[in-house]
């Protein structure tokens, strides 16, 4: 099975649907490089009963760094292919690429850009200014 048969699978058409999700893709941009971006796909997946033999977990692998190539990420290379974390809930993964920006994009870039393509599933999403702030909070700085 290659990457078109697997996404035109019982499988692949799951996952296609999840990769529509805004929530999703939200999910899996927000620490791409801390934790493995197919980890938000594991409790959907474990609920649709979806299970992977070690092919398909390839291929959605790679199916994944297609699309997070769109947002301007790429996985971090490490001695053996992809650097790779544990995915940390029960389900059909066990370890996923972790990922880094394609170019050095400021967080602030990389949330804009999420903002405009997520828009539209979404609804409303904070502003650039809105996410500085809320970092900042979180680091434990007032404006």
């Amino acid at each position: 099975m290659n990457l078109e048969e697997f996404k035109h699978s019982r499988a692949g058409k799951v996952v296609q649907g999840l990769f529509a999700d805004g929530a999703v893709l939200a999910e899996m941009l927000r620490e791409p490089n801390r934790r493995p971006p197919v980890q938000a796909l594991q409790r959907r997946l474990r609920a649709a009963g979806v299970e992977l033999s070690n092919p398909e977990r390839q291929h959605l692998g790679r199916w994944t760094a297609e699309v997070l190539s769109r947002y301007g990420l790429r996985p971090i290379p490490g001695r053996h292919g992809a650097k790779r974390a544990s995915v940390t809930q029960a389900g059909p993964l066990t370890s996923g690429a972790l990922y880094e920006p394609i170019r050095d994009l400021t967080a602030a870039e990389r949330w804009e850009k999420a903002r405009q393509i997520l828009a539209p599933c979404l609804g409303k999403m904070g502003t650039v200014d809105d996410f500085i702030r809320e970092k900042r909070a979180e680091a434990g700085r007032e404006d």
